[in-house]
């Protein structure tokens, strides 16, 4: 299998290609947190448009800048209803990778109104 940054190996697994062991690992937890009825809705690699707001123009949304893509989408039951996560699982927290994430997940809370949950994929490597 080909490698990627960080020293990632892509796994198959129940039909998607993954990234690294960390994603594949979380999928599997996820995939028993759907099971368990904890949570609905587990979607993969779902694309988010982000836009700077333009107060300045009478348009709306404003401009494009960028798209985020989420490692995993699903909505889960707090106080009785249930709300959006998006999860993004990653492992090095450092470099021009990491910085691009936090600038696109700052545009993602202004633009969404809710944040993107960072999980580390060092315990989801051991599934």
């Amino acid at each position: 299998m080909p490698k990627k940054r960080n020293n990632n190996v892509k796994r198959e697994y129940d039909g998607h290609t993954w990234d690294s062991l960390g994603e594949l690992g979380r999928y599997i937890q996820l995939q028993l947190l759907v099971k368990s009825k904890d949570i609905r809705k587990l979607e993969i690699q779902v694309r988010y448009d982000l836009y700077a707001d333009c107060q300045h123009f009478d348009t709306a949304p404003g401009v494009k800048v960028c798209f985020y893509r989420a490692d995993f989408t699903y909505e889960r039951k707090v106080c009785g209803k249930w709300v959006p996560i998006v999860e993004d699982v990653k492992g090095k927290k450092s470099g021009p990778a990491w910085s691009m994430f936090r600038l696109k997940a700052k545009l993602f809370a202004a633009n969404y109104g809710f944040e993107i949950q960072v999980v580390d994929a060092s315990p989801c490597r051991k599934f």
